[in-house]
């Protein structure tokens, strides 16, 4: 892949994952998502501070080809160690170019923070009246 392959892939990714991981906003309370690309990944975090959560969204590519993974952190760092939780994951080679995977993932992830908030006695991580 060239630079400009690179960049159009990743645009368009980040387009499908805004639209399809809006609910993370809309119906959870999790911030807007900000760009955390990294050297061969495209990837957008998504912080819910009222509740120390936060998920990585990212696709890598070429030459890792680690594919797509939805990581749960706690928003307070680090994002790495025993203190992450792989939601979801799919090799690079089991993706297909319209994004079927993204939609999988969404359902996974969903399913995931429901069954985490839980323990908060509440579907919702935000409270009533929209505050967390």
């Amino acid at each position: 892949m060239d630079e400009r392959e690179i960049a159009a892939s990743g645009a368009a990714y980040k387009a499908r994952v805004r639209q399809l991981y809006s609910f993370l906003v809309d119906e959870f309370g999790f911030e807007p998502p900000i760009d955390a690309d990294g050297p061969y990944r495209h990837a957008l975090a998504y912080k819910h501070r009222g509740h120390n959560l936060a998920l990585l969204l990212a696709s890598a590519f070429h030459p890792v080809d680690y594919g797509f993974e939805i990581t749960l952190y706690p928003a307070d760092g680090p994002w790495h160690g025993d203190r992450s939780d792989l939601i979801f994951h799919t090799l690079k080679e089991h993706q297909d170019p319209d994004f079927q995977f993204l939609v999988q993932g969404a359902s996974a992830l969903r399913s995931a923070l429901v069954a985490r908030l839980a323990a908060y006695g509440s579907y919702k991580l935000t409270a009533p009246g929209g505050s967390a």
